[in-house]
């Protein structure tokens, strides 16, 4: 499948090599996307699992795809790029009712909402977390990422659109937003739901802005508003769980089923770690297959023997590429992200805004390009919503 990807992408690159180039060259974010790649390729050279490095290679090339590919936007009519976006919106709806319907199945035939995991012996519900969006085999976190930005999408346009909608559109809009917002709930993803939240206030404090027939007095309630419930927020989840010491303490040696271990304090380990190893491969990384290997090197030299069994990854996207590919390939890809910021608040363009905010925070806590869904998501959506014509609608 990648090697016929990669076939379509050459015919159309030496069909209309002039005009791609040209659209490339002057796109500074499809150059760093396939920088990002040629940075991978290089650390063939010096890996020593050449193998495993082919296969990590592999599953990058729509950095190489999606940028050539894409550069062809410019020559569709405007709302062919709003109307891709609505078939994702449309896609994630229909998958939210899918994994709905499968959980409630799930529940009538067992006769019970619960699900004890045969792996791990853990008490699931059939409408939450990984057991939801295990209906459609997709990890809940990302699922609810894409959902998150789906949600965004919609509610952006309402505020965008709503004078000119339909009764009929609105009720649909409404409905898309029930749907996605439930499942945000449901999936139980922490970060996102922060990356929702910032993302929403976001659009709404953008069309608040544009609102001229507003008074400076209603906007300074607002704005005291917004400060106030997000004050409110964030003392409610610092007493839950700032006080509690144990949500960040950690000792490596612990192995479950002892207690000890959570979320965030198995992160901040594996980030303990990944940057003691970068701090010894920080000029090159340590090659495009060798993450895994040095990664095991060091939890066992830390007697993190549960991540050294697991074989866990650095589970954030900077430091692992860091690690990876050294220092150019951490810059590039912080490059990617600063320079696509820029770009959209320059081009007022909120959809890749939203975009960058939503994959930016979940790669802090996920090595989101470690994976095929994180992969083909961020390359697809950074080309296509680099090359798309500048607006803030969809």
């Amino acid at each position: 499948m990648v090697w016929g990807g990669l076939a379509i992408t050459w015919l159309i690159y030496f069909r209309f090599k002039t005009s791609i180039v040209k659209q490339i060259v002057s796109n500074p974010m499809a150059v760093l996307l396939m920088t990002f790649l040629l940075l991978y390729v290089i650390g063939l050279i010096y890996t020593d699992d050449f193998g495993y490095g082919i296969k990590v290679l592999e599953r990058k090339t729509t950095f190489l795809i999606f940028p050539i590919v894409m550069s062809g936007l410019i020559y569709l009519p405007k709302k062919f790029s709003g109307r891709i976006l609505w078939y994702f919106i449309y896609g994630m709806a229909a998958s939210s009712i899918l994994c709905l319907l499968i959980a409630s199945y799930r529940t009538i035939s067992s006769g019970s909402i619960n699900f004890i995991n045969p792996e791990n012996f853990v008490v699931e519900n059939n409408f939450l977390y990984h057991r939801l969006s295990s209906a459609i085999d997709i990890h809940a976190v990302y699922y609810s990422l894409f959902i998150a930005f789906a949600l965004i999408l919609v509610i952006n346009h309402l505020f965008e659109n709503y004078k000119q909608l339909h009764f009929k559109r609105i009720i649909l809009n409404l409905a898309l937003v029930l749907i996605l917002g439930s499942m945000i709930y449901l999936l139980k993803a922490g970060i996102i739901a922060i990356g929702f939240f910032v993302t929403f206030l976001v659009v709404v404090t953008n069309h608040i802005l544009k609102r001229e027939y507003l008074s400076k007095r209603s906007k300074v309630f607002y704005f005291v508003l917004i400060f106030s419930v997000t004050l409110f927020a964030s003392i409610i989840v610092i007493k839950k769980v700032g006080p509690q010491e144990e949500y960040f303490s950690y000792d490596m040696k612990i192995v479950p089923p002892d207690q000890g271990w959570n979320s965030i304090n198995l992160r901040l380990a594996k980030w303990d770690v990944t940057i003691q190893a970068i701090k010894d491969h920080w000029i090159t990384g340590v090659g495009t297959g060798d993450l895994k290997g040095t990664l095991d090197e060091y939890y066992l030299g830390n007697g993190f023997e549960f991540a050294f069994l697991e074989h866990f990854n650095s589970h954030n996207q900077f430091l692992q590429t860091f690690l990876t590919v050294g220092i150019l390939g951490f810059l590039v890809l912080v490059s990617l992200f600063v320079l696509g910021i820029y770009t959209s608040l320059k081009n007022r363009d909120l959809v890749l805004f939203v975009f960058l905010i939503l994959f930016g925070l979940f790669s802090i806590s996920e090595s989101t390009l470690a994976t095929n869904k994180g992969i083909v998501a961020f390359s697809f959506f950074m080309s296509f919503l680099s090359y798309r014509t500048k607006s803030n609608s969809i």
